[in-house]
C-alpha cells in the first residue's frame, strides 16, 4: 500500500516549481500558457503585496467580480498559493 503524504496544497505547488519549473502549469487553449516558474513568480509578487497590506496565512478573502470562471480560477490559485482562504 502506498504511503500517504500529508502536504498542504501550498507545499505541493512549491514543490512542483522545483520539479516542473519550465513545464506548463495551466493553459487556456494555445493563447494563454503559464509555467510553474511563472506561476511561482506571480504568486510571490501577489503574496508580498497582500502581506504588506495586512493579509496573512489563514486569513479569509472574498473575490468579487464578473462570472468568468477562468479568471476566478487564476485568482483563487494565487490566494491558495499564498496560504489564504477564499470564501
Amino acid at each position: 500500500m502506498a504511503k500517504l503524504v500529508n502536504n498542504t496544497l501550498q507545499e505541493v505547488l512549491k514543490n512542483s516549481v522545483s520539479v516542473y519549473g519550465d513545464k506548463i502549469a495551466y493553459a487556456l487553449g494555445d493563447t494563454y500558457k503559464v509555467t510553474y516558474a511563472q506561476l511561482d513568480e506571480k504568486t510571490s509578487e501577489l503574496g508580498f503585496y497582500l502581506h504588506s497590506n495586512g493579509l496573512f496565512k489563514g486569513d479569509k478573502v472574498v473575490i468579487i467580480g464578473e462570472n468568468k470562471r477562468w479568471e476566478q480560477f487564476k485568482i483563487e490559485n494565487k490566494f491558495i498559493y499564498c496560504g489564504l482562504l477564499t470564501v
